[in-house]
């Protein structure tokens, strides 16, 4: 999957990677140590600047899920391992990562840009009765970067139906943090299958996906799910491909598209701003100008209008 996801960065326009929890199996049992090197040796790959041609490899994220904790499913337990491997130190100074809640990475939150979108990436650790300050730090964040579009990661969302039942965690989450209008999406997994809902607050759709395949044939057989963003047609396409076996999955809750108004200017996005205007430029002369206030590590689009007495080209 993950040499897939490099291999497409560019042709597919690969903006970030999310893994939804579970990349292990049995956390922090000395026993099962070579989890991790298996889980590692995977998503290590996205980081090379190389081989990603990105300073800091490809934006992603691991989410906490329940075989992550000892013991498992337990909120009180250990997250040594997933500390070690995908905490604080291996996130910190990469321009994607944004930061974290207490003093480990159980819960963080990423920055990416793509196309002229901006958005921000949420992860809660597996915990059916999240803690009232840890949902007042998400919902900070969320209203702080109003005009970043909000993702939601965490292990379990609900179920495989259609719509989601949903679990306790969605409840508490999506009660905290539905006021936002920049909140769009939900991801999580833990249940094998396949499942959405929709959601609505003050007008504003929110769309929760539950995608695991763990459970499937050889353990999934190397299916993921592509979310691709169309902003010329407001609109986003969900696929299931497995770059194992080369094949992508067609039934209605494998392959689908959801409305998501990003057209410019429509909030949460931001209107096309005049940098400049010229008049009178001499034929075959060359006409520049200084844009202020750009942010390293931030996607800008731009484009330019020529009139002449021929007519107007963009």
């Amino acid at each position: 999957q993950t040499e897939w996801i490099i291999t497409n960065r560019i042709s597919r326009n690969i903006a970030y990677v999310t893994q939804l929890g579970d990349i292990s199996n049995n956390g922090d049992n000395p026993s099962y140590i070579s989890q991790w090197y298996y889980a590692t040796n995977a998503m290590y790959r996205l980081e090379n600047p190389v081989r990603t041609q990105l300073p800091d490899g490809m934006a992603y994220g691991v989410a906490v899920g329940n075989h992550e904790m000892t013991p498992i499913g337990n909120p009180t337990g250990t997250t040594s391992n997933y500390n070690t491997f995908f905490g604080i130190d291996r996130f910190l100074g990469r321009s994607y990562y944004a930061g974290h809640y207490g003093t480990n990475n159980n819960n963080h939150y990423d920055f990416f840009s793509a196309s002229g979108l901006d958005f921000v990436v949420v992860y809660f650790e597996y915990n059916p009765t999240p803690q009232a300050d840890l949902l007042a730090w998400a919902n900070d964040i969320l209203r702080t970067n109003a005009n970043r579009r909000a993702i939601i990661v965490t292990h379990n969302m609900g179920n495989t139906a259609t719509p989601v039942v949903v679990s306790e965690q969605w409840t508490a989450i999506y009660s905290a943090l539905k006021t936002n209008a920049n909140l769009f999406m939900m991801l999580g997994g833990h249940i094998t299958g396949q499942g959405s809902r929709v959601d609505t607050y003050n007008g504003n759709e929110v769309y929760t996906f539950v995608q695991d395949y763990q459970g499937w044939a050889n353990g999934g057989n190397g299916y993921m799910r592509l979310f691709e963003f169309s902003p010329s047609n407001n609109v986003v396409v969900a696929q299931t491909y497995s770059p194992w076996i080369d094949e992508y999955l067609t039934d209605e809750f494998s392959e689908f598209y959801f409305p998501c108004q990003m057209s410019p200017g429509a909030p949460p996005g931001l209107p096309w701003t005049t940098l400049a205007a010229t008049n009178g430029v001499p034929p075959g002369s060359v006409v520049g100008l200084v844009w202020p206030g750009l942010q390293a590590g931030k996607q800008y689009e731009w484009y330019v209008r020529v009139t002449d007495s021929g007519g107007a080209t963009t």
